[in-house]
């Protein structure tokens, strides 16, 4: 049956294009999402990697222990100073520490050469994020080296990240305005650096200022994180226990290989979110092509009706020709998924190289994911074979004689019931949606979400097909069953063939 499948998807292609369609296009919602979440979540875990990678312990304020308004496991937030200089200094006499360095992360933006003379909007460098640092001459510390020109040595000077001061139409000597909320400072660029081995920060623009500096534009007089670096054969595990018998109430040490990791969950937590809406959102897709693959398959049916009366005729069982239904709608799932697929994966590229166009390089690399894969599949073939399910079942307990018959397909069931179901769930989905948008209700979205399916189901029950009339006999069954066509066939009288039996063919 698996063979005569394939021949019939074969043969009638024309047939099956809006199936194929219908599911390559919800198909593609998750290749496409997944991939670029995938590529987004890769890009930042590398970033993550690079910005710890050198520092052994972090000290910084507890998340755990933060109040809702704070932004403790946001990887790009400013956090308030909570550590003195004593504090720092505490830190640096715990054994097994080397150094230990004060943070401070001024929320401001670098403005581009072009910004004009003058200019006091804090807003007018909006673009690319600015993450301005204090500078303190180590590369272990500050993860950047030195390309040209020099580091920061006094207060005044600043220095850039190789790629922004190309972006940003700045050269060594030039005055860079850095834009706060006090209003925009001047600074000489004195140099500039590269972050990690590549410069990879995601589109952002690196700038270090000094720590008086620093301090003053933050407009605090402590630090938000302490960077740690432990002397060789240190154990690092008793160091950060040793800093947090020192360090305030509502701070934490932590290794910067967990604080990388930690940071790598938090924006996959995020991402989760999104692939979560994207399968959602493919699953009300499918959901509303599944009317159409619906139809799809009762028209196929009916247009095949008297085919599958020749195939009874001669021997074929209803339960084969309900499989034979099933495997083509297989057939054309597990095509229409792998376009998808492809569909999906390109759509992530597009999209990807038009924001690369406007962030920067931000993706690590962009592959397909397994899950992307599973769920292609998993949700087009189901969608599909479920959908083929009830015209299967329809195809399967239609007698042999009565397929025969040129009335077998002229009439068609009353639809009164169709329809008043149909007009029922209509209104009742349109008042639920109604009351989801204008009545104030806890959680309206679930009304609205409520009201739309059934609004749909009940729209599809009121769009019944129009009776299709089957075709005038065809060839392509005993094409299929019987080398040399009708040819083959010996001729079935209407006497001979009340009384004939069907014998069920071996397979």
């Amino acid at each position: 049956m698996f063979r005569l499948a394939l021949k019939s998807v074969k043969h009638n292609p024309k047939r099956l294009i809006l199936t194929a369609v219908a599911v390559a296009l919800g198909v593609s919602l998750v290749a496409a999402t997944q991939t670029f979440t995938n590529a987004l979540s890769s890009g930042f875990s590398d970033l993550f990697d690079d910005i710890y990678s050198g520092t052994d312990i972090v000290v910084e304020a507890d998340p755990n222990a933060a109040e809702e308004s704070d932004q403790g496991g946001d990887p790009f937030s400013v956090g308030a100073g909570v550590f003195s200089p004593d504090d720092v200094a505490a830190i640096s006499e715990v054994d097994g520490v080397e150094i230990a360095a004060g943070g401070v992360q001024v929320t401001g933006s670098v403005l581009p050469a072009d910004t004009g003379e003058g200019t006091t909007d804090p807003l007018a460098g909006s673009g690319a994020p600015s993450q301005i640092f204090n500078w303190y001459g180590d590369s272990t510390i500050d993860q950047s080296t030195i390309v040209d020109g020099r580091g920061v040595e006094a207060d005044g000077e600043i220095v850039l990240d190789v790629d922004s001061i190309e972006t940003l139409g700045y050269a060594i000597g030039d005055t860079v305005g850095i834009a706060t909320e006090a209003g925009v400072t001047d600074f000489t660029l004195v140099g500039t650096v590269r972050f990690g081995e590549d410069n990879n920060l995601q589109g952002a623009t690196l700038a270090y200022i000094s720590d008086a500096d620093s301090h003053t534009l933050a407009d605090d007089p402590n630090y938000a994180t302490v960077s740690v670096i432990t002397a060789e054969g240190a154990n690092l595990d008793s160091v950060v226990a040793d800093i947090d018998a020192v360090i305030p109430d509502g701070t934490r040490a932590i290794t910067g290989e967990d604080k990388a990791a930690e940071q790598t969950a938090a924006l996959d937590d995020v991402l989760q979110y999104v692939d979560i809406f994207a399968i959602a959102f493919a699953g009300i897709s499918l959901f509303v092509g599944a009317y159409i693959i619906v139809n799809t398959f009762r028209i196929i049916v009916t247009q095949r009706t008297r085919e599958f009366g020749l195939m009874r005729a001669i021997g074929v069982t209803g339960k084969q020709i309900r499989s034979m239904i099933l495997l083509e709608a297989l057939v054309v799932a597990v095509l229409a998924s792998t376009l998808g697929i492809i569909l999906g994966y390109l759509l992530a590229l597009g999209f990807a190289g038009l924001v690369s166009l406007f962030a920067g390089d931000i993706f690590g690399t962009m592959s397909l994911p397994l899950d992307a894969v599973l769920w292609a599949y998993v949700m087009g073939g189901a969608v599909t074979l479920v959908s083929a399910l009830l015209p299967a079942l329809h195809a399967s307990r239609v007698a042999p004689m009565e397929a025969l018959r040129e009335s077998a397909t002229g009439g068609k069931k009353p639809l009164k019931v169709r329809n008043i179901v149909g007009g029922a769930l209509a209104l009742i989905g349109a008042g639920l949606v109604t009351l989801g948008l204008y009545v104030d209700l806890d959680r309206p979205y679930i009304y609205v979400g409520a009201g739309a399916a059934i609004l749909v189901i009940g729209v599809t029950l009121l769009a019944a097909q129009a009776p299709v009339a089957a075709r005038k006999p065809d060839a392509q069954a005993a094409d299929l069953l019987v080398p040399g066509g009708r040819q083959g066939l010996p001729p079935i009288t209407s006497d001979a063939s009340r009384g004939a039996v069907p014998t069920p063919l071996r397979h």
